[in-house]
């Protein structure tokens, strides 16, 4: 969910009392020691370093410094930050911010919650409220350097995620990371959350559409409402319950103009909040899906299980408003409908993390030659995926497994498709082989990179078939992306400004034996100002070029509230988005 913070801090405990020291009546001694305590709950076993003092915090998170000096803090060679020596340090004084907003506004909010995401995946004993126990792990992680400034993503690739398999941790998320270090900081936030999406849908100046959000008081989305404004009319609903550790469990859509399109969602999670288990029943009551994920003990999510009643899927109106993501059980707002479009070229990462999204399974529309009634033809489809990982928790395979089944209660309309498999083979997060195999054809593609990650070789093996391979030579400028096979390669020409970002992409999909079908080529040209992108231009060129124009307005607190798009030979659609404020003590 994107939204604004701002929080304002109370002690929860009295420091004087937290703070006695064996045989003093306060924090300090008749030398001018004093005492200060390292939490987000009380963190033991990280390095401190004064002029004059210097050692591991102990079992209640205490440290020992001199008036007047600073103090620097690391895990092993990962440096965490400094600040003057005071009777209890955080990590907000870690990065010289009094709250998460003034981190946010100072530029140093990712690097706050990548400190907790460390301190708390590490925990001994997967539990923070406890106290943080780190014994051991300064001299385990001596060699290590990490830049805690990074995007989670880059952080994760960059040694975190390894470092947290490697030393037996948990794959902590950053909104509960946060939620811990609100709660035992006594900490509120002040939410800035969407509360109106208003859609011109011809450029006239005049809502057609509108999509509403209620909230309960703690800040998490209990309603959204899909409305025409012209004439007035409600299409649907999307109302949200949530457990008693504030998840969705249960989502339930409601079709006011197609009552059989409505639907229910049940969601079932583990003790440490990762999606277990989904269920969603169509307006009949019968099941459509179901889905079950299981992970080993570090939250690496091990396989993925899924059971679906239709070949295909339609989206429904409210698909692009309601995302649901397990890697953080969360329901999220961040939709495609409304977004700034932002591009950070990498090779593309193996899906890992399941993601569901509120869809109504229907299968393709057949009609009832008699009675002219639409007619669903529905069957099973059975789709297993698993996934491997080596010692430091990077992916080393991935195996997916679908398999068709024909319902009792369906017609024979269509034959069933083959079944299929797909078993991938990972290298330094990487892809290295995919073998398909569909009935009686087996198709193997082989990848050899660059030192920079770019594709330099791909060999294609298929029954039946003579091998077929194809060398690409990077240009200046130029990175080569794989998609997942050899007929999904892109050769993308990258122009940074003086800053680094991204002004121009050119890009053209290129196939093993030669240039994709209609050219199948695009260009992008970015536009920012402050750091957010304000203008994007698409165009594709092949057959015949379309080109699309996307324009962004920002509130004073950065978010997104009006996004202007325009298309060749189509009418101007305008997006404009209003928000509400709401202060809660945890981030739902």
């Amino acid at each position: 969910m994107k939204f604004k913070t701002t929080f304002s801090k109370t002690k929860a405990v009295s420091v004087g009392v937290a703070l006695t020291v064996a045989g003093c009546g306060d924090s300090s001694n008749s030398n001018g020691l004093q005492a200060g305590i390292f939490t987000d709950s009380p963190v033991a076993g990280i390095h401190y370093q004064t002029a004059t003092q210097s050692g591991l915090t102990d079992t209640g998170g205490r440290f020992h410094y001199r008036r007047g000096e600073t103090v620097s803090f690391r895990l092993g060679g990962i440096e965490l930050g400094t600040a003057p020596g005071a009777s209890e340090i955080t990590p907000l004084d870690l990065v010289g911010a009094d709250s998460i907003d003034d981190a946010e506004a100072r530029g140093v909010k990712t690097r706050l919650v990548n400190i907790l995401l460390l301190l708390q995946s590490l925990d001994r004993d997967h539990n923070p409220g406890n106290g943080i126990d780190l014994s051991g792990l300064d001299a385990a992680l001596a060699a290590e350097v990490l830049d805690l400034s990074l995007p989670l993503p880059q952080l994760y690739s960059a040694g975190l995620q390894r470092i947290i398999n490697q030393q037996a941790g948990f794959l902590q998320t950053p909104r509960e990371a946060q939620n811990h270090f609100m709660e035992t900081q006594g900490l509120s936030v002040t939410l800035e959350l969407p509360s109106v999406d208003l859609f011109d849908d011809d450029g006239d100046g005049t809502a057609d559409r509108k999509i509403s959000y209620s909230y309960n008081s703690d800040g998490s989305l209990a309603l959204i409402s899909y409305t025409d404004e012209s004439p007035p009319r409600l299409r649907s609903t999307a109302a949200l319950t949530y457990d008693a550790n504030g998840y969705p469990a249960r989502l339930e859509y409601s079709d006011a103009l197609s009552p059989q399109s409505s639907y229910l969602e049940l969601f079932a999670y583990d003790a440490a909040g990762r999606l277990l288990q989904t269920s969603k029943l169509d307006s009949n009551g019968e099941t459509a899906v179901e889905r079950t994920n299981v992970y080993d003990a570090t939250g690496n999510l091990i396989s993925s299980s899924s059971a679906r009643a239709a070949s295909n899927y339609e989206a429904l109106p409210l698909q692009t408003f309601v995302n649901f993501s397990a890697a953080e059980p969360r329901i999220d707002m961040t939709d495609m409908a409304f977004s700034a479009f932002d591009y950070a070229p990498a090779t593309l990462p193996a899906d890992i993390r399941p993601v569901l999204n509120p869809f109504l399974l229907v299968d393709t529309i057949a009609i009832d030659a008699d009675s002219g009634a639409y007619v669903a033809r529905y069957r099973t489809v059975l789709n297993d995926t698993a996934y491997t990982y080596d010692a430091e928790g990077a992916l080393t395979g991935k195996t997916v497994d679908i398999r068709y089944i024909r319902s009792e209660n369906g017609a024979a309309i269509t034959p069933l498709p083959q079944d299929f498999q797909a078993v991938e083979v990972y290298q330094h997060g990487l892809l290295q082989s995919r073998t398909t195999s569909r009935g009686a054809t087996t198709t193997e593609d082989r990848f050899d990179y660059a030192d920079n990650g770019s594709l330099v070789r791909c060999e294609r093996r298929q029954t039946n078939r003579p091998a077929r391979e194809r060398s690409y030579e990077q240009g200046p400028g130029e990175v080569i992306y794989l998609g997942s096979n050899c007929n999904s390669v892109r050769r993308v020409l990258v122009t940074r400004d003086d800053s680094r970002q991204i002004t121009r992409l050119e890009s053209e999909w290129v196939r093993l034996d030669g240039p994709h079908p209609g050219g199948a080529r695009q260009t992008q040209a970015f536009d920012y100002q402050q750091g957010r992108v304000t203008a994007y231009r698409q165009i594709f060129s092949g057959q015949t070029d379309i080109e699309w124009v996307y324009r962004y307005e920002y509130s004073d607190t950065g978010l997104l509230r009006r996004r202007e798009v325009s298309r060749t030979d189509q009418p101007l659609q305008i997006r404009t988005r209003e928000f509400t404020r709401l202060t809660v003590e945890a981030l739902r």
